[in-house]
């Protein structure tokens, strides 16, 4: 059986940097938004990734649910 795992590692400086005059914002956007989402981080960006509150066992169990589908779907970009 082979093993399918795909690393990758965040190199800031391989991606596009915003130009003074924006005039690249388009493709520094979608690289920096691919690159949040494949990180994990893009609940961060958006502001979707709340401060963790106390809750009750079934909270906590729609949390993981959430966590775990937003995080198949950052993949899928």
């Amino acid at each position: 059986m082979s093993n399918n795992t795909f690393t990758f590692k965040l190199d800031p400086s391989s991606l596009p940097q915003l130009t003074s005059r924006g005039d690249n914002y388009a493709k520094w956007k979608a690289a920096w938004t691919i690159a949040f989402r494949f990180a994990e981080l893009w609940g961060i960006v958006e502001n979707t990734n709340p401060r963790p509150i106390m809750s009750t066992p079934a909270v906590t169990e729609q949390t993981a649910l959430l966590t775990q589908w937003s995080k198949e779907d950052n993949r899928l970009w």
